[in-house]
């Protein structure tokens, strides 16, 4: 490879933060979604459509690990050049992430709203329906976690 054509490190970094970035929405989606039909409404839904909810499961978790493995690479090439720290945490990367998080925390709180008055709503309705702790917990997470990456995706690329 000619030394002409090969990106510095933080060309290599700010080309690949947005691809990992949304690999590891949709692998984290999958796996998520996957795993949440799968433990909750295994018993009540169709087994063909179970197991592509199964293999979305694994998919996306193997997914996750693949794209951890990306953000280990560029941690190492971060630690192996210091001075690329303050080029990627400058002033507006630091609002776009502090805005992200604030966003993913509000959808959290409407999330755990609405699962709290839903609740509400189906035991006046039906006795004999609960929404479980975990099945409620892990939805919870995963629209915080999902809001937070997809709101800096969302700010971070308006420039």
């Amino acid at each position: 490879m000619n030394k002409a054509n090969k990106l510095s490190p933080i060309e290599a970094i700010e080309r690949n933060r947005r691809i990992n970035l949304i690999g590891f929405i949709i692998a984290f989606s999958s796996w998520q979604l996957g795993q949440i039909v799968t433990l909750n409404f295994s018993d009540s839904i169709d087994p063909e459509l179970l197991f592509i909810f199964q293999l979305l499961m694994v998919v996306g978790s193997l997914g996750w690990i693949g794209f951890s493995y990306f953000l280990y690479r560029t941690i190492r090439l971060i630690k192996q050049h210091p001075e690329l720290s303050s080029q990627l945490n400058d002033e507006r990367s630091s609002l776009i992430r502090i805005r992200a998080m604030a966003y993913g925390f509000i959808y959290t709180l409407g999330a755990a709203s609405l699962f709290f008055g839903g609740s509400f709503l189906i035991d006046a309705f039906s006795a004999n329906f609960h929404f479980s702790g975990s099945f409620v917990a892990q939805s919870i997470m995963l629209i915080g976690i999902e809001s937070a990456w997809i709101s800096f995706l969302i700010m971070d690329s308006k420039e």
